[in-house]
C-alpha cells in the first residue's frame, strides 16, 4: 500500500500576496517620505517641547508708560528695567528708565 505523506498542520506554505507586497512597499514609501519632510524641517517632530512663550519688549513699554502715567513708578521702573534686559541698544528705553528713576528718587 503506498499513502501519500500528510502536510504538516500548522506549518502552510508561504505565500507571497500581491495586495500585501503593495501595502508593504507604499509603508516603506510613505516612511522614507515621512522622515525626508521631517529632516528638511516641514514636518515638526512629534514630541517637540514647545516655546515658552515671552513678552515682547513693546508690552513691557507700554505697560511702563501706562504704570508712569498712574504715578506707580516703581511699576514703572521695573517694567523698564525687564524691557532694557531684552533689548539693551535702544536708546529710548534707556532714556525712559533714566527719566523715571529721575522722578522717583
Amino acid at each position: 500500500m503506498n499513502v501519500a505523506p500528510r502536510r504538516p498542520l500548522f506549518n502552510r506554505r508561504p505565500q507571497s500576496n500581491v495586495y500585501r507586497m503593495f501595502l508593504w512597499i507604499m509603508m516603506m514609501l510613505g516612511a522614507v517620505w515621512m522622515l525626508q519632510q521631517v529632516s528638511r524641517g516641514d514636518i515638526k517632530p512629534l514630541f517637540e517641547a514647545t516655546p515658552t512663550p515671552t513678552r515682547s519688549v513693546d508690552s513691557y513699554l507700554m505697560e511702563g508708560d501706562a504704570n508712569f502715567t498712574a504715578g506707580n513708578l516703581d511699576a514703572a521702573i521695573e517694567a523698564y528695567r525687564e524691557a532694557v534686559r531684552q533689548n539693551p541698544n535702544d536708546a529710548e528705553t534707556w532714556a525712559k528708565l533714566a527719566r523715571i528713576q529721575t522722578y522717583s528718587s
